[in-house]
């Protein structure tokens, strides 16, 4: 099982890395993208189509089967372009709120995005991520989490957030989907969205529908996390409820066969170096 880091929120799916019925089943893979956590820095602007081909290294190099791949908001980006890119490498896709690039509200998204950008640029890092939370309709502000928060998890994060700033904004303002790159085959698709999202989102389900007509999905999520929040502090709402759906919807069970014995009952935390995934 990979699991590809949002941005800003690593912690979001890492937590299924804990469940034990996936971790007694499944070796799972935690993917930190380029420029978050002990990865090696990224260079900007980004590419969607890059942090796909990344995975794509580690999945090889880790002689990993067919792998469930689990995406958040930008990581469904990545694991979209991850199946578009390898399709043989992808047994089945589990897609939280891909980015609304696509869509009605695609437009709108953009639009913010780059507004976002300029805030970084002008006004610093910290006011940006309050910002972005405020944009988002978050529950909770970066300007009231911050003093709460570990003078080194503030570093952490501000660290962070700049990848996020000036490498996968871009990286989301230049992103296509190629849907004809999506017609080797349909594996197992769950999407799964929050019921109190920002608007933006609410058509990407019917999106994702288009692209593979016979996924399952469960709108009505608890409104995911959203910004960047204290690792000592996580909330497991996002992993429980990602669980649930997909126990309810069998996901895992219909492509249980893709799994090797022989890699069963670990988790590994990948961080990405531009000399092994370039």
């Amino acid at each position: 099982m990979l699991l590809i880091q949002t941005a800003l929120a690593p912690e979001e799916v890492a937590h299924l890395a804990r469940e034990p019925v996936l971790a007694d089943r499944h070796r799972i893979l935690d993917l930190r993208r380029r420029g978050y956590g002990a990865s090696s820095p990224a260079s900007g602007p980004g590419s969607v189509t890059r942090d796909a081909a990344d995975c794509l290294a580690v999945l090889r190099a880790t002689q990993c089967p067919p792998a469930h791949v689990v995406g958040a908001s930008y990581g469904a980006a990545v694991a979209l372009e991850l199946f578009a890119l390898a399709p043989e490498m992808v047994a089945t896709l589990v897609l939280l709120e891909p980015p609304p690039v696509h869509g009605s509200s695609g437009p709108e998204f953009l639009a913010a995005c780059s507004e976002l950008s300029t805030v970084f640029v002008e006004r610093g890092v910290t006011v940006a991520l309050d910002e972005f939370t405020r944009t988002l309709r978050s529950r909770t502000r970066w300007a009231k989490e911050r003093p709460m928060c570990d003078p080194e998890v503030v570093a952490a994060v501000e660290r962070d957030a700049t990848t996020f700033f000036m490498v996968d904004i871009p990286a989301l303002m230049s992103w296509r989907l190629d849907p004809t790159q999506l017609t080797a085959r349909e594996p197992p698709v769950l999407y799964l969205g929050g019921g109190s999202s920002h608007p933006w989102f609410e058509d990407q389900a019917a999106w994702v529908a288009s692209l593979f007509p016979h996924c399952e999905q469960h709108v009505g999520l608890r409104s995911r996390p959203r910004g960047p929040r204290d690792p000592q502090r996580p909330s497991r709402a996002g992993a429980r409820e990602v669980l649930c759906a997909a126990r309810r919807t069998q996901l895992l069970r219909r492509s249980a066969s893709s799994s090797s014995a022989r890699t069963r009952g670990s988790s590994v935390l990948i961080c990405t170096s531009h000399e092994s995934t370039s």
